[in-house]
């Protein structure tokens, strides 16, 4: 009889161990997919194979999936229809990557230091999603303003060099930005 209930209870306590560990190894996977997926955009950027609009689209489709990634753990279980789905759009949204990057348009390449900043930046926004210091609505305000930032980077290259006064405001711009990725990663909110 002991040897029963002692073989039931570390039976169980094998189920309930394994079960926490595997629903956080398919939300590790999901969230590791997503954040390959920013690293991807970000090359695209630094590279110059995506335009601002083009990154912005990249970001809108990121930020749906993570909402729904957010929406289909709420119950803290991932059914397979929910995972399948998940990965439907992942696989969907890689694709759009892909595409993007080797069509024909090219944002301005080579434009240095600004253009290191944006990556820079790009960069500590998904290492702020990743650790969860940043939410889906900070993440959305930052990336917009980093979209504003890249727009007037084109328009101030438009003419194919950058004046003084063209960089002062541009830099201005990303040490603005800068501040408020810092503030956004450390006020109290987290996801």
């Amino acid at each position: 009889m002991e040897t029963r209930l002692l073989i039931m209870v570390g039976s169980l306590s094998l189920i309930v161990g394994i079960g926490p560990a595997k629903v956080w190894a398919e939300e590790g996977t999901i969230v590791k997919r997503e954040l390959n997926q920013q690293h991807r955009i970000g090359e695209g950027v630094k590279s110059g194979q995506l335009t601002a609009k083009e990154t912005g689209r990249l970001e809108k489709g990121e930020r749906k999936i993570e909402k729904n990634r957010e929406k289909a753990w709420s119950d803290g279980n991932l059914s397979p229809a929910e995972k399948a789905r998940l990965e439907h759009e992942e696989n969907r949204e890689s694709r759009k990557i892909y595409n993007l990057k080797h069509n024909d348009t090219e944002a301005p390449a080579g434009k240095g230091p600004i253009v290191r900043r944006e990556v820079n930046q790009q960069n500590r926004i998904a290492k702020g999603v990743k650790s969860g210091q940043l939410t889906a609505g900070e993440t959305t305000r930052l990336e917009k303003g980093e979209r504003k930032i890249e727009k007037n980077r084109e328009k101030a290259w438009s003419d194919g060099k950058l004046s003084a006064p063209e960089k002062a405001r541009l830099e201005h711009q990303e040490n603005h930005e800068s501040r408020q990725i810092f503030r956004a990663k450390h006020n109290a909110r987290k996801r």
